[in-house]
């Protein structure tokens, strides 16, 4: 058991712990803090920290902790560097929608198409059917239709307009070809 107590004694982290100042302590509480419990980033903070001027300035502080403080706290801010810019994307789609949701609701004067949402599987299908119309026979159509006898029976066909059989099997590696 003292063996243990040494080892952790000797551990440089330790010691590096014991000689944070107040102010560094009660800096990691706050990061700590930060990282464990969903505080939002303020609405109108959130787009300074996603610019790329407030990407700069959080590596700025990130490099400057690892420099001037001690480095537990430079590795914890790295984690509070990426929860910010995750909290603050997060806040910056809300804001957007938001943002969108009340220009849209000013916007009364142009013209937009709304989708209703069917009830029934019977109005879907009409719904269906109505944005797959069948169109005008295209050219590769009309030639297929006219070239290739759609029979199951196709040797009949050659029968009847040629006076040879076909030699092919009706079977080829396996796959039936007819």
């Amino acid at each position: 058991m003292n063996s243990i107590v040494k080892s952790i004694k000797s551990f440089q982290s330790v010691k590096s712990v014991k000689t944070m100042s107040v102010l560094e302590i009660a800096l990691l509480v706050l990061f700590v803090i930060y990282i464990i419990f969903p505080v939002s980033t303020p609405d109108f903070v959130a787009p300074m920290v996603v610019s790329p001027l407030g990407i700069l300035a959080i590596f700025c502080v990130t490099i400057s902790l690892f420099l001037f403080s001690n480095p537990i706290l430079g590795v914890i801010y790295i984690f509070v560097a990426y929860e910010l810019l995750r909290r603050s994307s997060m806040n910056m789609g809300n804001v957007n929608t938001s943002k969108n949701s009340r220009d849209a609701a000013e916007n009364t004067n142009t013209t937009r198409t709304t989708r209703t949402i069917p009830t029934s599987q019977q109005i879907k299908n009409v719904q269906l059917q109505n944005m797959n119309a069948v169109g005008p026979m295209t050219l590769e159509e009309e030639i297929i239709s006219v070239e290739v006898p759609l029979n199951k029976n196709q040797q009949k066909v050659v029968e009847t307009e040629y006076n040879f059989l076909p030699v092919a099997d009706k079977i080829i590696s396996g796959a039936s070809l007819y």
